[in-house]
């Protein structure tokens, strides 16, 4: 593992500019009408079949409005429930810290100029996760016991790619509020978390503070939310 997770338009003028006048079309010719009796004339079948008609259709927009109007609120409740579901799945998968700047975050946010790495996102991962192993070794504020368990994890891992099953998620980023604060999250398989568990000692003995809430909403999810309000309270 040492010798890869060191970082180093064209057309025709108008008939006016070819010299011929425009003739103005005659209008139309007005009827005889009625003369001055008053006599109104009679509707006919034709607006009396519009009519009809126009009462047939009207009962069966609404239906199709009312229709679409249970879709996209159906819809709208199903997104939100798959979102919160995820979001509970993603705090029990995912394990959280807060850690202040020190030379774990430093090792977790340098980037590597290997250009295999900067073109395959899990090999990122997987880099991040050799760096804040030879982090945890070169320590020696950490106990011997995670040491040597992070020491042999190392000697058996000589190809990064290697780790790729296993290490699932590994990134660490600065607050935007507070540059100083970093929120580490990593994610590993099954069989590399007894691994899991010594990196975590050694982070919360550093200062690391794990986190099990939920993660918050987000900006789409509270925009449905939103939206969906606003259908119910337009329809109640």
């Amino acid at each position: 593992m040492e010798s890869w997770a060191r970082k180093s338009s064209e057309g025709g003028g108008s008939a006016s500019s070819n010299g011929a006048v425009a003739v103005r079309p005659p209008g139309p010719t007005r009827g005889k009408g009625k003369g001055k009796s008053g006599k109104s004339k009679k509707p006919s079948k034709f607006c009396d079949r519009n009519e009809a008609k126009r009462s047939r259709y009207e009962p069966s927009r609404r239906n199709e409005f009312q229709a679409l109007r249970h879709l996209s609120m159906t819809t709208a409740c199903l997104s939100l429930q798959t979102a919160r579901i995820a979001r509970l799945l993603y705090a029990q998968a995912v394990i959280t810290i807060f850690m202040l700047t020190n030379t774990y975050t430093d090792a977790l946010e340098e980037v590597s100029e290997d250009p295999l790495v900067l073109q395959k996102p899990a090999l990122q991962h997987v880099q991040r996760w050799g760096a804040l192993m030879l982090a945890i070794k070169e320590n020696p504020k950490v106990a011997e016991s995670v040491r040597t368990i992070v020491s042999n994890h190392i000697a058996s891992s000589p190809v990064r790619e290697q780790l790729l099953p296993h290490i699932q998620l590994c990134t660490c980023q600065p607050f935007k509020e507070d540059p100083g604060m970093h929120l580490i999250q990593l994610r590993v398989s099954s069989d590399f978390h007894h691994i899991a568990a010594q990196v975590l000692q050694a982070l919360v003995a550093a200062g690391g503070t794990m986190q099990f809430d939920v993660k918050s909403r987000t900006g789409l999810e509270r925009a449905t939310q939103d939206a969906l309000d606003a259908v119910r309270a337009y329809s109640s």
